[in-house]
């Protein structure tokens, strides 16, 4: 009778352990997935912002074209008057 009771709590703790070691297993997939998922996001905002500071560079380099241009003119009007 004791070693029924035995046997019969050792697999209640034993099927406890299982489940516990299941929840971990599925806690530890959902965190490799964000982790895989948070790294594919960071390189696809770098590659973003890569092309932003090209953009951004290449309208910096039209603007100091322009300012030279308005000076220019201005230069000229102000030579004519």
């Amino acid at each position: 009778m004791v070693v029924s009771e035995v046997i019969g709590v050792s697999t209640d703790v034993i099927s406890e352990i299982g489940k516990i070691g299941l929840f971990l297993q599925t806690l530890g997939i959902v965190v490799l997935l964000t982790v895989i998922i948070n790294v594919a996001l960071l390189f696809i905002h770098r590659k973003r912002l890569k092309a932003v500071l090209k953009i951004k560079e290449e309208v910096e380099r039209v603007e100091k074209k322009v300012d030279i241009l308005t000076r220019e003119v201005r230069k000229n009007i102000k030579k004519k008057l």
